[in-house]
């Protein structure tokens, strides 16, 4: 059922177009938009990395990096990146403490929160960084196939090294900075000379992700999924394998003495390996954290559960005194622990959706914002303060879609699980329940005057419900597809329907009958919408178009065009339809109706959702943070 889902984000292309209507323009552009803040603090999205003075540790998120304080595990700071080009996996504190650098290839001032400069030269996104021991260097791996040493100063290329013949995945200084060595996607791990550039050794056939050097340098540990295997670097030869048992091995880390080894596994289990005797010394985690229920995550920018609903340990690291473990989880959990005696000192949850934010809607007072996740949980969030007020988390599979009741005191959302729930805002209890659906639910829609609720199915139906009896009243039959996106008709008597056969049709809500079918899109339709005014009808999706009709005749009136925008998740009309919003993957578009500008491009999207003042916008993003910006120009009725 999560392939519905899962499959709108594959395809990154888009074309628009511009549009004359007659629509009169209120549009005054004097000021940027610009973002007011982020709800929820992101996903973990790789390795934890502790300052040298072992003060501070930061982790990355899929929204940027977050600094703690090691003692009080309070946030000191937080550093948001410019652009996410990928997923922000790994991250190096400069050996002073004062820079952070992160795989986007940018490197930060820790206690400012400046940015200082990007590592310009690759053809590729970075994949790894890391500082020399001295910090006057720093070496960044790309898919580029090559490692680039750079000047950590002025960020000036120093020399480009070339070898590998894929991807490279993880770069590492040896401890006295005389030998870099590197792993990639063409199975082999090298060695660099740090002074020449010259390779000095190749470890052939490895499919390793990470390495790790010895405090002595004369070793690399590097975790192989259910095994962990050392190398001598000077021999160029494998050492030792040790297997870990029915576990997949997701990240190591040498205790600053050299003499174990810690491993994170996919049990949320820690292994601590003695180096010397090739044993497993002790083993300890799964405390105090609830373990992930979703059965698996949807993309790259979060580790996957094993399957079976476990976490996953995909981050260990030893504070630079070895006095401390930190772990980084697959439930965006973050637990620092004694090395001694392996006692859990403190945990932090990150707050927030941990996958995709997959709808999102303004509560008609404009004071809360609820959110639904294929994390399978909705969540409500205060505007003003920006925290999380309630999670509800009833759904057995991914939540699609979200919206409050016309009178504020209901929520719907409905689910992968073939189920829509009615939820009561005041106490978050679940209310009732829309179960006759004979497939996945994929979106829903409250009538204006909220007696009725309308689903699209995955087994390409469209059901009208009573909202107060939870009663079946209609089942709308005639597309080839599953349905994606429903919408109601301003004034309630119409209801519009998207679908993976590439159309959309209009129904008569009286009569439960089709009444017109708009065609011309290429591929399924993913998002679908009224105008406030009810003349235009505003469709998008897979095929990179967004398309204006008619809503009375089913006349096609315009295309717009952006080379590259993405696909079309969700599209806003303005209160007073003068501008069209549009959400793709990472950007939002917005366009004067009338002349077919582009009038602003903003960072973030997907689903977007607009406050009733119609002066901000909120968008749930595939990062799992929901964007909160004020518009940069006037659009009220």
């Amino acid at each position: 059922m999560r392939v519905w889902y899962l499959f709108l984000g594959l395809i990154l292309i888009i074309t628009s177009s511009n549009l004359n209507l007659s629509a009169e323009d209120d549009i005054s552009t004097d000021r940027p938009s610009h973002r007011i803040t982020q709800l929820g603090d992101g996903v973990i999205t790789g390795n934890i990395a502790f300052s040298a003075d072992g003060t501070k540790f930061a982790v990355p998120t899929s929204i940027g990096v977050r600094i703690y304080d090691v003692k009080s595990d309070k946030t000191l700071a937080f550093i948001q990146l410019i652009r996410m080009i990928g997923y922000l996996s790994d991250i190096v504190f400069s050996p002073d403490g004062n820079t952070i650098a992160t795989n986007q290839g940018e490197l930060w001032d820790v206690h400012t929160g400046k940015f200082n400069f990007q590592l310009k030269g690759h053809s590729h996104s970075v994949s790894s960084v890391d500082f020399s021991p001295d910090g006057k260097t720093i070496t960044s791996g790309s898919y580029d196939n090559t490692l680039i040493i750079w000047d950590s100063d002025t960020g000036q290329l120093i020399q480009q090294l070339k070898g590998h013949t894929d991807a490279v995945t993880s770069v590492k200084y040896s401890p006295d900075g005389k030998t870099l060595v590197s792993t990639g996607e063409d199975r082999n791990i090298r060695l660099w000379d740090f002074e020449t550039g010259g390779e000095l050794g190749l470890l052939p056939n490895s499919t390793y992700k990470s390495i790790h050097f010895s405090p002595d340098g004369n070793t690399i540990a590097t975790n192989n999924w259910g095994s962990v295997e050392l190398w001598d670097i000077h021999k160029e030869i494998k050492i030792r394998t040790y297997n870990i048992e029915n576990l997949n091995v997701l990240s190591l880390s040498y205790s600053p003495d050299g003499n174990i080894i810690a491993i994170g596994n996919s049990d949320y289990t820690v292994n601590l390996l003695n180096t010397h005797t090739g044993e497993i010394q002790t083993t300890f985690g799964n405390e105090n954290v609830e373990m992930a229920t979703s059965g698996g995550y949807g993309n790259d920018w979060f580790v996957p559960d094993d399957g079976g609903g476990k976490q996953q340990v995909f981050s260990v690291g030893y504070s630079p005194d070895g006095s401390i473990i930190a772990t980084a989880s697959s439930e965006n959990t973050i637990q620092l622990w004694d090395a001694h005696t392996h006692d859990l000192l403190t945990t932090h949850t990150l707050s927030g959706h941990i996958d995709y934010v997959s709808s999102v809607m303004y509560s008609p007072d404009g004071k809360t914002i609820v959110s639904g996740s294929v994390d399978n949980s909705v969540r409500l969030w205060d505007v003003n303060t920006h925290q999380e007020i309630m999670v509800l988390k009833e759904h057995t599979d991914l939540v699609s879609s979200v919206a409050y009741s016309p009178d504020g005191n209901r929520i719907a959302s409905g689910s992968s699980d073939g189920i829509v729930l009615l939820w009561d805002v005041q106490t978050g209890e679940s209310v009732g329940m829309l179960d006759d659906h004979k497939s996945y639910v994929t979106s829903l829609a409250y009538s204006p005057d909220g007696k009725l609720i309308v689903t699209g199915c995955g087994d390409g139906s469209v059901r009208i419900w009573d909202s107060n009896t939870y009663r079946l009243i209609g089942i709308l039959k005639g597309h080839y597809g599953g349905v994606n996106c429903v919408a109601f008709s301003p004034d309630g008597k119409t209801i519009a329907s998207g679908s993976w056969d590439s159309t959309v049709r209009l129904w008569s809500v009286d009569v439960k009958e089709h009444i017109i079918t708009l065609s011309g899109h290429t591929h399924c339709i993913i998002a679908v919408t009224y105008s406030s005014d009810g003349r235009l009808i505003a469709t998008g999706g897979v095929d990179g178009s967004v398309r204006l009709w008619n809503s009375k005749t089913g006349r096609f009136v315009k295309t717009y065009e952006e080379r590259y925008m993405g696909d079309i998740y969700s599209i806003q009309f303005s209160l007073n339809d003068s501008t069209i919003l549009v959400g793709t993957w990472g950007l939002t578009y917005i366009w004067n109706i009338s002349t077919g500008e582009k009038i602003d491009q903003l960072n973030g999207g997907a689903f977007l959702a607009l406050s009733p003042d119609g002066r901000t916008l909120g968008m749930g993003s595939f990062d799992s943070s929901i964007s909160l910006w004020e518009l940069g120009y006037t659009n009220s009725k």
